[in-house]
């Protein structure tokens, strides 16, 4: 089984590809997120408390931990 030389992604993987350096296509595809931080998701929620549809936001809960934990980040720290 080959796998990748930087993740370890098998080489079963539907779709998946090496390079000649045995680099997988999902690596090499890789976008690193670029984080904008608390005060730019506060303006983006003021910005949404404005809209006149009724809803602030919507928030998708699978009654997880890290679902729940944001549902109660929204309705209590951010109101």
């Amino acid at each position: 089984m080959k796998r990748c030389t930087s993740c370890i992604m098998p080489d079963t993987v539907p779709g998946i590809t090496f390079d000649e350096k045995g680099k997988c296509s999902l690596c090499r595809s890789y976008v690193p997120q670029v984080l904008a931080g608390e005060a730019a998701f506060s303006a983006l929620l003021s910005k949404s408390k404005k809209t006149a549809s009724g809803y602030d936001s919507v928030v998708p809960l699978s009654g997880g931990r890290d679902s729940t934990y944001v549902l109660y980040l929204a309705k209590k720290v951010y109101g």
